[in-house]
């Protein structure tokens, strides 16, 4: 196998061919010590794509670095034969099931297509096209999504100055849709002013009856 330059760019996408989506599965797997740096400098963050994306970035870890017994490993999940792998491919009916799931998302139009909403805000919305579906994201995040899987998240010239990824809906998987949406959910969460009590709808007090002459 080729030695790679950057981690982020080869070895997320073997993992991601795989399904290994988490540190814990990735560990499983392999080696725990060749990832324990990365851990340190992205301890938030719980996709382990990402993290070996943005730790390749900006540490310049080589595929060369990791131990043979991981390499070796990562190699035989990737080129193993007669295994099954998860099915990709979401209709928006089931972006918006999960979207829903987060507290406080809602389903209204947008521009004409179903959008996803927080307090008004949007989250993500179907595009005309029925094909693809734009989430809100932020720039950092948009560039490693379209280095790991470029097949499936893009960007137009529309979004370009916009932290917005779009999605192609007949090649994402579940698990990067769920954790796309949560990810928007807490951006968007971020941008919106704190409720106060004022802000709360007040149950109004009971009326008490008037004492008229029957209730002397």
């Amino acid at each position: 196998m080729a030695d790679a330059p950057n981690i982020g760019v080869t070895l997320g996408r073997r993992l991601q061919r795989v399904g290994i989506d988490t540190v814990g599965q990735l560990e499983a797997v392999g080696d725990e010590g060749a990832f324990a740096r990365v851990t340190e400098i992205f301890p938030d963050e719980a996709n382990v794509q990402t993290r070996l994306a943005l730790a390749g970035a900006v540490r310049g870890v080589r595929w060369t670095k990791l131990s043979k017994t991981l390499r070796s490993r990562l190699t035989a999940k990737v080129t193993g034969k007669g295994k099954s792998r998860a099915a990709k491919g979401l209709s928006f009916e089931q972006v918006a099931a999960l979207g829903l799931k987060l507290k406080g998302v809602e389903t209204s139009p947008s521009y004409g297509t179903p959008a996803l909403k927080l307090r008004g805000r949007l989250l993500a919305r179907l595009r005309e096209d029925r094909k693809t579906v734009v989430v809100k994201t932020s720039f950092d995040e948009r560039e490693v999504l379209l280095g790991l899987d470029p097949r499936t998240f893009f960007v137009t010239d529309h979004y370009l100055k916009y932290p917005w990824v779009v999605v192609r809906l007949a090649t994402v998987k579940e698990s990067a849709m769920r954790e796309l949406l949560e990810r928007a959910h807490r951006a968007v969460s971020a941008e919106l002013p704190e409720r106060t009590v004022a802000d709360e709808p007040v149950a109004s007090a009971p009326v008490a009856p008037r004492r008229g002459p029957l209730m002397s």
